[in-house]
């Protein structure tokens, strides 16, 4: 079992750091640099613990030291299934202290982010799909976000017709489980 933790730790660890990357330049220009991002992986795994068979040996210890608490406590006290992520907004804890705007700004980041680390794994984009993000997002953001697809397969919903208005290859409209084009560009 430890090493498959130790296996999962250092993929995720090592993941962490290349979304963070992404995730930091798209907000800076999502925010016009006003706002900071970064990740906290927070693991059993102590800091300075680099090396996979540390990794590897820190776990097999945990797993055998405190056999008798887990069994006590009818679960696995360590491993990877207890890590973390915490996303960090200006030096704070996101989830506690991001506005809504924000919030969707930092889901928006990690979706572009996922998308380049895996156009840099596989040398191209995903399929996005957007579902009615642009109607939560402020008219600066709003514009990002339609200037940022222009190379990428994106499928976006929305309430709202105004956002639609000028973008895409085709729009659908779907009214009363009926669909039909607004328009085709092709």
């Amino acid at each position: 079992m430890a090493k498959y933790a130790s296996d999962i730790y250092v993929f995720r660890r090592d993941y962490i750091k290349k979304l963070e990357v992404y995730a930091k330049r798209i907000i800076n220009e999502i925010s016009d640099l006003s706002e900071e991002l970064s990740f906290v992986y927070k693991s059993n795994v102590p800091d300075g613990i680099e090396d996979k068979e540390d990794i590897k040996k820190f776990y097999g210890e945990k797993l055998t030291d405190n056999l008798d608490r887990e069994i006590a406590a009818g679960t696995t006290l360590y491993g990877v299934h207890r890590d973390d992520l915490l996303i960090m907004l200006n030096g704070k804890e996101a989830r506690l202290f991001a506005s809504q705007g924000q919030q969707r700004s930092i889901v928006l980041a990690l979706k572009l982010s996922e998308g380049e680390v895996s156009r840099e794994i596989l040398g191209e984009y995903p399929v996005f799909l957007f579902d009615d993000v642009l109607s939560e997002l402020d008219d600066k953001r709003r514009k990002y976000v339609l200037d940022e697809i222009c190379e990428k397969q994106i499928i976006i919903t929305s309430c709202e017709k105004e956002f639609t208005e000028g973008i895409g290859d085709n729009i659908i409209e779907v009214r009363g489980g009926e669909y039909s084009y607004v328009s085709s560009h092709r």
